[in-house]
């Protein structure tokens, strides 16, 4: 295989940079379908005129210099094709789709239905073989038709460059879909992973999807992620992301949920690892009656530094949210927190909660929150706070005169902390699964790290 990669290091031209990236895409638009490459063409096009502006002056990058993540703009290790691969994996009931360096999977057949196989494609494969005619209508409507911002270059960015796209399609007669996605970077230094994901569920279906992202033998690689999801008229998705890359790495992803009329979205962010972090997540409220929770959770220590960002837009009356993000930073570690409720004049009766809640374990730990309510409505209940804090010395000491020594002490209390947002996650799998994730990394890189 071609090994088409280019160095971070040697990259100090950003002229160079950009030529070598259009040659690169130049070479994975061959053979693409027509509706494909215009995308890819549009998008490189919007990457390019927007890079200029996305700058710490933009508000939404206020604690967060994207220079970190432009500055890592390089290419992949691994530009193969997307082949499809569906196994057994430990959690109860999923299936498991695993992608390594963002392009590569290997290939089983999903062994619950034929009526599933359209369940997991990539678009190359959509456009040029034979398709359901509503999947092409879809796929139409929402890949091909794209409006990029002021903040977008590197969503754009990854438009452009993502060898393919991995397509997850759910109706309603497959019963719930469960599956989780492995995202393996094996082996990588000083690259760049383009990773992008499409789910699109008709209405009425149900799916819970976990994605989780990892490494091995992997240093300083820039992972640009983009998750888009279409969920249709009172149809129900759970959907838990985990972030457990090296910690010399770097992670950008935007995540998009649109929602229709009577959707019901169970959201859960958990970041364990990555050095340099920055979600955007973005929930577009299309519909009435929609009923959502997004929830997240950072435990953070040494240098790392992890932007969450958050956006539930209410475009329509009688929308529920509810928004909870928790942090526990130690060491050196630094957090943002910059979450908006947004209720435009059509969002009458909206519900919105939205609370930030952190503890800092060390003198030099930050964090930056910044929760806001933008409202144009004049009948809505919104409400928001964030807290920041210290462990409960007079819990610790109740700990301790139990005979509890203070490490596990202090563990029992960070886990306290955390579990409400772990309690939040429906799937009993997954929750207990997330569960054991975090008390590890508590045990790992926190109770011990107290100045």
């Amino acid at each position: 295989m071609e090994n088409t990669a280019v160095d971070i290091n040697l990259l100090s031209n950003m002229r160079e940079t950009f030529e070598k990236l259009e040659n690169l895409m130049a070479i994975d638009l061959q053979d693409q379908p027509p509706e494909v490459i215009d995308s890819k063409k549009y998008a490189w096009k919007m990457f390019l005129e927007l890079k200029p502006e996305l700058t710490a002056k933009l508000e939404g990058w206020r604690y967060t210099d994207p220079a970190k993540f432009l500055a890592k703009i390089s290419m992949s290790s691994e530009r193969t094709k997307l082949s499809l691969a569906l196994k057994a994996v430990s959690l109860d009931g999923f299936y498991g789709i695993t992608s390594t360096n963002g392009v590569d999977f290997g290939f089983q057949e999903f062994s619950k239905s034929a009526d599933l196989k359209p369940l997991i494609a990539n678009f190359s494969d959509l456009f040029q073989k034979e398709a359901p005619v509503r999947l092409r209508e879809l796929i139409a409507k929402h890949f091909t038709a794209r409006n990029y911002s002021q903040a977008d270059a590197l969503f754009a960015l990854n438009a452009a460059l993502a060898k393919d796209t991995l397509l997850i399609y759910v109706t309603p007669e497959m019963g719930e879909v469960k599956i989780k996605i492995d995202h393996l970077l094996s082996t990588l230094s000083d690259k760049m992973v383009n990773s992008r994901v499409f789910l699109i569920l008709e209405d009425q279906a149900r799916a819970t999807i976990i994605e989780e992202y990892n490494s091995q033998n992997s240093f300083n690689y820039f992972l640009n992620g983009a998750i888009e999801v279409f969920v249709g008229q009172n149809a129900k998705f759970n959907y838990t992301r985990i972030l457990l890359g090296d910690e010399t790495a770097t992670h950008y992803a935007r995540v998009i949920i649109n929602a229709s009329q009577d959707a019901c979205v169970k959201f859960d962010q958990i970041n364990l690892g990555f050095n340099t972090v920055r979600n955007e997540i973005l929930f577009n409220l299309n519909g009435k009656n929609f009923d959502g929770h997004l929830n997240g959770l950072t435990i953070a220590d040494g240098d790392q530094h992890v932007d969450n960002f958050t956006e539930i837009d209410n475009r329509a009356p009688n929308c529920f949210s509810r928004e909870l993000f928790k942090g526990v930073y130690a060491g050196r570690a630094k957090g943002a927190f910059c979450g908006s409720i947004i209720v435009r004049r059509e969002g009458q009766k909206t519900n919105a909660v939205q609370s930030n809640q952190t503890i800092l374990l060390s003198e030099t730990a930050e964090i930056n929150s910044k929760p806001q309510l933008k409202i144009w409505a004049d009948d809505v209940k919104c409400t928001h706070g964030a807290t920041v804090g210290k462990l409960n010395e007079e819990a610790l000491f109740y700990s301790r005169s139990r005979g509890i020594d203070l490490e596990t002490s202090r563990k029992i209390l960070l886990m306290a902390f955390v579990g409400e947002v772990i309690s939040q996650i429906e799937d009993p799998s997954i929750r207990s699964y997330v569960s054991e994730l975090v008390n590890i990394t508590i045990g790992k890189k926190i109770a011990s790290s107290f100045s």
